[in-house]
């Protein structure tokens, strides 16, 4: 939804409602209509959703999968495996 130079984005995952806005006007407007219209219960800030951890501060929001990365590297058997610092090695052959 867009009004003016504002934007309301809405996510619905299943049974899971998201949404963000550059108004917290318009942002508490539509929480208020969606919690008469439904039986909604508020949980505040998102904080993990979808194996994404999420991190809000002032006006920026972070994105991380930590803990889908270390649980993977768990179910493979890597879980005590030596992190690099660069992405790729020089120098190294990579075979099958």
């Amino acid at each position: 939804m867009k009004k003016g130079n504002d934007i309301l984005l809405v996510f619905l995952y299943i049974n899971d409602l998201i949404y963000m806005g550059s108004n917290s006007k318009m942002n508490y407007d539509f929480k208020t209509s969606m919690m008469q219209e439904f039986e909604i219960k508020d949980v505040g800030l998102m904080h993990y959703f979808l194996g994404m951890e999420v991190y809000q501060k002032n006006e920026e929001i972070f994105i991380f999968q930590t803990k889908y990365a270390q649980y993977m590297l768990k179910k493979y058997g890597m879980g005590d495996c030596k992190s690099v610092t660069k992405l790729i090695a020089y120098g190294e052959l990579l075979n099958k």
